[in-house]
């Protein structure tokens, strides 16, 4: 379980398409993940992190590429910090050695990263779950179908080349 020890106050399945990728109001309660067009604001990585995050998913989805699996989301849970606690463990998280931190780091296709937004900060975990999807018949009916009422380029219904 991608979060086990600690339940993120926001969390979002992201996947890069638009179709179907809003949760509906009444949907919206704790632990219940928002989707891409409920992503309000940017994610502000330092440099660091954005550069080890953009490798890591590069990788990530690359091997998933090559096994020929698509659909697969990254869910991403955040973790305000606030007060002094907040501002002690965005610096653990910058000392690349420190292993003393509020949420441990994780393991497999998942990561932590921090982010500062004005006087914001957060933990972000990310990880790559449902992946054991492959393009066959019926994925390829999927994406025939919502082709006929949408935007091909807005759906995630397609070869595993495009998806990644």
């Amino acid at each position: 379980n991608l979060f086990a020890e600690k339940t993120p106050s926001l969390l979002y399945d992201l996947k890069g398409s638009q179709v179907g990728r809003s949760t509906p109001l009444e949907d919206r309660k704790p632990g219940v993940p928002l989707k891409d067009l409920d992503l309000e604001r940017p994610l502000i990585l330092e440099l660091n992190s954005h550069d080890m995050l953009w490798y890591a998913l590069r990788r990530d989805v690359s091997f998933l590429n090559s096994i020929g699996t698509m659909d697969y989301s990254l869910l991403l849970g955040s973790f305000p910090l606030e007060g002094e606690e907040g501002v002690l463990e965005r610096r653990k998280y910058l000392e690349p050695h420190s292993q003393d931190h509020l949420l441990p780091r994780p393991m497999g296709f998942a990561r932590n990263f921090v982010s500062m937004d004005g006087e914001e900060s957060c933990i972000h975990r990310m990880g790559i779950i449902d992946y054991l999807v492959s393009w066959d018949i019926t994925k390829k009916l999927e994406s025939t179908w919502k082709c006929l009422a949408n935007d091909p380029n807005k759906i995630s219904a397609v070869p595993p080349d495009e998806y990644a």
